[in-house]
């Protein structure tokens, strides 16, 4: 009975520890600093305050588990040998092949997060005169989801043409309503 009583209460330590880590923890990106330029309203339309253009990217991978990266990070990889020990953090399967000379591969990771329901994605990718902006979505469990309680640490991995713009990210959260 003792052994039940100290496992409920490490759990709840537990609990209580990973809800003031997601709601109050600073956002950790790596490489990319927030893009802090004001969008422009003009009558009801949002115009981005400097030209941009939509750059083509290509999905390498994507999943729940990228079980050795609990933080959330972001990186911009731009030579196999920094590829290769990201992609063991992320899978045992054989590396991708990637022609770095032409491509870079960005890589967001949203940390580990408590239950099932949570991911992440590369929305879109738009290049200005200045900086190469990454704008991502992270997608948390509403709350009439049901969803496992087993951790998980969504991410995604792409394929871009290189450049040598400064990466920004842009992120924002969405809210998967169920019902």
């Amino acid at each position: 009975m003792r052994d039940a009583l100290i496992i409920f209460l490490l759990c709840i330590v537990a609990i209580i520890i990973g809800g003031w880590m997601f709601f109050y923890a600073p956002d950790n990106i790596a490489v990319f600093p927030q893009h802090n330029k004001s969008p422009v309203i003009v009558e009801g339309i949002t115009e981005d305050p400097l030209p941009s253009s939509g750059v083509a990217f290509t999905e390498i991978t994507s999943g729940s588990l990228a079980t050795q990266v609990s933080a959330a990070k972001n990186y911009v990889i731009s030579s196999a040998d920094d590829f290769a020990p990201l992609w063991k953090q992320i899978t045992s399967t054989h590396i991708p092949t990637v022609d770095f000379k032409q491509y870079s591969v960005i890589a967001v990771f949203a940390g580990e997060r408590p239950t099932s329901g949570y991911g992440i994605a590369i929305d879109k990718i738009t290049d200005t005169p200045d900086k190469r902006i990454v704008h991502i979505v992270l997608t948390v469990p509403g709350k009439n989801c049901v969803t496992n309680q087993t951790a998980t640490s969504p991410y995604a991995v792409v394929q871009v043409p290189a450049s040598t713009l400064m990466p920004v990210k842009e992120m924002v959260t969405q809210t998967h309503d169920c019902e």
